[in-house]
C-alpha cells in the first residue's frame, strides 16, 4: 500500500498540472524534480519498489513514473513491474549451512547488504553463479550512463512508448562477477509480489558500458530464514519488457536444524483444539502463500481488506478469503465486522519471533489444529507424509470434515497434505 503522504502529494500535483489529461493527449507528461519538491521530496516522491507503492491516483489511470535523468522523469502508461515467482510453491529450498562468523548473524538478518553477504558465505550465491569464487565487483549509488530504450504501454493496441534516459542516479545492491558472466543482484528482506524493472534495467544498461560478458539480472528475495532467487536475462537488450526467467534457486538457512525427534517433541505438546464454528476448514495449498500474507499483515498493522489480499495475492476475492480464513483456523488472523482482517496479538507474537523459534511455533499451530493433530501423529509414526486418500481414510469420520460431503472433504484433504508438506520441508537432510 502507498504512503499517505505521496498519496496527498502526488493527488496536488496531478491537479495542479493536469497530468492525466496531458498524458490522454500526448502519451507522457514530463515532470522536474523541482516542480515534484514544491510539494514533497522527489527522493520520497518516484521510488517505487512494487506496484501496491504507487500512489491510488496513478494505479486510476494505470499510470507510472521513471526517471529520464538527475532532474527529471516522465510519467506515462508504462509497464513497469515484473511478477515474481517463487520456487518454495512447488519445490522444497535447499538448505545452507549457517556461516560461523560472530559479525554476521544469520538468525536476524534486518537488511539487504547483510541478506547478500549471508548468502554469499553460506555458498549459495556460488551456486547462483555457478562459480566457486564470484567477485563482488560493485555496490552503492552511481550514474546509469545515457541509453535509449522501448517500454510497453498499459493501453491495448498503443506502441511500445520510447524513453531517453541521461545519466539517472541508480543504486546497486551487488554485482558479482566470473570469469565467464556479470550477475547484477536487486535483493530484497521482505516478501513482494512484484519487483520495478527499473531497479534492474537501468544498471544492466550501464554495466552494458563496462563489459562484453553477458549480464545476468538476479532478484534475491529473503524472507522467513529463505532466500528465494531467479536469475534472468533480457532477451532483448533495447527493450524493457523483454526479460526472461532462465533458472530459480530457494535456500534455507539451518540455523537450527530440524530432526523428526524434534517434529515428535512438538506434536508432544500439543493439543488437539476447537476452532470457532464460523472459520471454515482451510482451503490454502500453499503454506508458503500463507506465510507471507501473516508476514505483510505484519507490515500493515492497519490490516488488511479483501480487495487488499486479493491484489496481494493475485486470486479471486474467494481464494482471497480461503488464505484469510486459513489464518484465522490457525488463531494467526482476525476479522472485524467490517471483514478487516489483522494479524492476532498471537499472531502478531509468532510473525515477531526469530526464524527458528517462529517455525517451531508454526509447526506446533499446525499440529493443534482438528485433522493435523491425527494426520501428524500418522506422519510421525510413518516418517512419510500421507497421500490425500491415506488422510482421508484416517479422518473421514472426524467431526471438523461433518459438513462436507465425501467429494468436498477429500478435496479438503489437498490442504491437509500441503501444510504436512510444509512441516517436512522443514527437516534437515
Amino acid at each position: 500500500m502507498s504512503d499517505s503522504h505521496n498519496e496527498t502529494a502526488w493527488r496536488i500535483l496531478f491537479e495542479r498540472h493536469r497530468i492525466a489529461e496531458e498524458v490522454a493527449h500526448h502519451g507522457s507528461y514530463r515532470i522536474r524534480a523541482a516542480t515534484i519538491k514544491t510539494v514533497r521530496e522527489p527522493r520520497l516522491m518516484a521510488k517505487f519498489d512494487e506496484s501496491s507503492a504507487l500512489p491510488s491516483v496513478f494505479r486510476e489511470h494505470q499510470l507510472s513514473i521513471l526517471p529520464l535523468s538527475r532532474s527529471e522523469y516522465v510519467i506515462g502508461p508504462f509497464h513497469t513491474f515484473h511478477q515474481l515467482e517463487y520456487m518454495t510453491a512447488y519445490a522444497p529450498p535447499q538448505a545452507l549451512p549457517v556461516p560461523l562468523l560472530d559479525t554476521l548473524g544469520a538468525e536476524q538478518i534486518t537488511g539487504e547488504q547483510q541478506a547478500l553477504s549471508v548468502l554469499y558465505h553460506s555458498g549459495g550465491m556460488q551456486t547462483v553463479c555457478e562459480h566457486p569464487h564470484p567477485i563482488n565487483t560493485r555496490n552503492g549509488r552511481s550514474g546509469s550512463g545515457d541509453f535509449t530504450f522501448t517500454i510497453a504501454q498499459t493501453r491495448p493496441g498503443v506502441p511500445p512508448h520510447t524513453v531517453q534516459v541521461h545519466n539517472a542516479q541508480i543504486e546497486i545492491d551487488a554485482v558479482y562477477e566470473t570469469s565467464e558472466a556479470v550477475f547484477l543482484c536487486e535483493a530484497k528482506n521482505r516478501h513482494l509480489r512484484d519487483i520495478n524493472l527499473r531497479q534492474l534495467y537501468y544498471p544492466y544498461r550501464m554495466l552494458q558500458s563496462l563489459t562484453r560478458k553477458p549480464i545476468y539480472p538476479v532478484t534475491i528475495i529473503y524472507t522467513n530464514a529463505t532466500f528465494h532467487v531467479a536469475v534472468y536475462e533480457f532477451h532483448e537488450p533495447q527493450r524493457y519488457n523483454s526479460l526472461v526467467m532462465l533458472r530459480q534457486h530457494a535456500f534455507r538457512l539451518d540455523t537450527h536444524p530440524l530432526g523428526w525427534p524434534d517434529l515428535e517433541r512438538i506434536h508432544a505438546s500439543t493439543h488437539e483444539c476447537t476452532v470457532p464454528a464460523d472459520i471454515p476448514f482451510p482451503q490454502a495449498d500453499n503454506f508458503d502463500k500463507l506465510m507471507r500474507l501473516l508476514e505483510t499483515l505484519l507490515q500493515k498493522p492497519a490490516g488488511m481488506q479483501t480487495d487488499d489480499i486479493t491484489e496481494f495475492l493475485q486470486y479471486a476475492d474467494r481464494q482471497s478469503d480461503y488464505y484469510a480464513n486459513a489464518g484465522r483456523y490457525l488463531g494467526f488472523i482476525t476479522k472485524d465486522a467490517s471483514g478487516l482482517y489483522t494479524l492476532s496479538p498471537t499472531g502478531a507474537h509468532i510473525m515477531r519471533l526469530p526464524w527458528a523459534q517462529q517455525r517451531q511455533a508454526m509447526i506446533a499451530a499446525i499440529f493443534a489444529c482438528p485433522v493435523w493433530h491425527t494426520a501428524g501423529r500418522w506422519m510421525l509414526q510413518q516418517r512419510a507424509v500421507p497421500t490425500v486418500a491415506q488422510l482421508y481414510a484416517m479422518v473421514m469420520h472426524h467431526p471438523a470434515l461433518a459438513a462436507y460431503n465425501e467429494t468436498t472433504a477429500r478435496r479438503r484433504m489437498q490442504s491437509v497434505q500441503a501444510w504436512l508438506q510444509w512441516i517436512h520441508a522443514q527437516l534437515s537432510g
